[in-house]
């Protein structure tokens, strides 16, 4: 049995789409057509979290679904998460780069303890204009901080930052949250780690 632990924010729990249109459903969708063992995709996404949230609750979300371990059992761990953290709060970001350091750490650690693989996915960008409590810059240095603590600790770093198209397309309303077209993207983008 394989299981797939997806722990990120609102991008990651799909807001804006569909559920059928949400990357984490095409995850599910690939996996259920390419392996024939059972395939469970926990989405465990939380609007509005950040990495201090996400380390506070994932060891116990993994226990709470992973039942008596059998060593045939390929767990695996999907993070998506540091956009929120990049968020301004009066003037500052709600996390201070060095907790984001700190967090994402743990994390991975705790991750490596359940997970045979383990992939962070990077930040996507904004839609300039739209929104003023997340700035691109801002949200390029969170996504670098994650692709180095990834580097560091020889995790697979899917970097969306670099490639995000930002055209209006590929955005809900709201010029933060990524579309139907944005969620085919990064869906293709993870995909490619297991093809």
């Amino acid at each position: 049995m394989r299981q797939i632990f997806i722990f990120g924010d609102s991008i990651a729990f799909g807001r804006g789409v569909n559920k059928s249109d949400s990357w984490l459903s095409k995850i599910n969708d690939f996996f259920n057509t390419n392996y024939s063992e059972e395939n469970i995709v926990f989405n465990l996404g939380i609007p509005g979290e950040t990495s201090t949230g996400l380390t506070i609750r994932l060891e116990r979300e993994i226990n709470a679904r992973i039942g008596s371990r059998d060593v045939e059992d390929y767990n695996i761990v999907i993070i998506a998460t540091g956009i929120n953290d990049s968020k301004l709060k009066h003037g500052k970001a709600k996390v201070s780069k060095s907790d984001f350091v700190k967090n994402i750490d743990e994390i991975i650690n705790t991750s490596e303890k359940y997970a045979s693989k383990i992939i962070a996915i990077g930040l996507t960008k904004v839609q300039r204009g739209k929104t003023t409590n997340f700035k691109n810059n801002l949200i390029g240095e969170y996504n670098n901080l994650l692709k180095n603590a990834c580097s560091d600790k020889r995790i697979k770093f899917i970097d969306l930052f670099e490639t995000w198209p930002t055209s209006g397309k590929y955005y809900c309303d709201d010029g933060v949250h990524p579309n139907k077209a944005g969620h085919n993207y990064i869906a293709k983008k993870i995909i490619i780690c297991f093809s």
